[in-house]
């Protein structure tokens, strides 16, 4: 197998990754094989979506079993379970797990909150305040500190607590 890539392979690559099935692959880069389309394929920065091999239910686990393959930085395997008994479908299991997650975040947030009303100010919660930062923490719990989306939502939380302060200061300056 050929080790060197070239500018017509690396178009290829460019082309196809993303949408053609392995055969194919295979077939139009003669001599490399997967790991090496894989890991060309990485250095290029090219994105591959996971394929579905097999989804069905174990009965000895009472749930769902979902296999695929997923491309990262190598190709792999990966299963995942969904619980389901007394005879979920697959989404509804999926959506159950979803919302057992969503609640346990926020379980978890919740001191973060209160540090976070305490550190700005006594009296300064709001339900949208308090729903943008739950919001941020579901959104953000599975990310890199340093993906965009973190940053977004650091973003709209500053604007919503200084909108919230500007409220506050109305209400004061009312007061007087």
């Amino acid at each position: 197998m050929s080790n060197k890539w070239n500018k017509k392979e690396d178009e290829i690559l460019r082309g196809n990754f993303s949408s053609a099935n392995w055969e194919d692959l295979l077939e139009m880069l003669p001599g490399k094989g997967e790991g090496k389309i894989t890991g060309r394929a990485v250095k290029l920065g090219l994105k591959r979506e996971s394929e579905l091999i097999a989804e069905y239910y174990d009965d000895e686990k009472d749930a769902w079993v979902v296999t695929y393959v997923n491309y990262n930085k190598v190709k792999s395997t990966v299963s995942t379970s969904y619980p389901a008994k007394g005879g979920l479908s697959l989404i509804e299991a999926k959506e159950r797990v979803s919302r057992n997650i969503g609640k346990a975040i926020i379980d978890i947030s919740k001191p973060k909150y209160q540090e976070l009303i305490e550190k700005i100010g006594i009296g300064l919660h709001t339900k949208e305040l308090e729903s943008i930062f739950y919001r941020m923490q579901l959104e953000t719990f599975f990310i890199n500190e340093d993906d965009p989306k973190v940053e977004e939502y650091k973003e709209l939380l500053i604007r919503e607590i200084n909108k919230t302060i500007d409220q506050k200061k109305k209400r004061t300056d009312y007061e007087k």
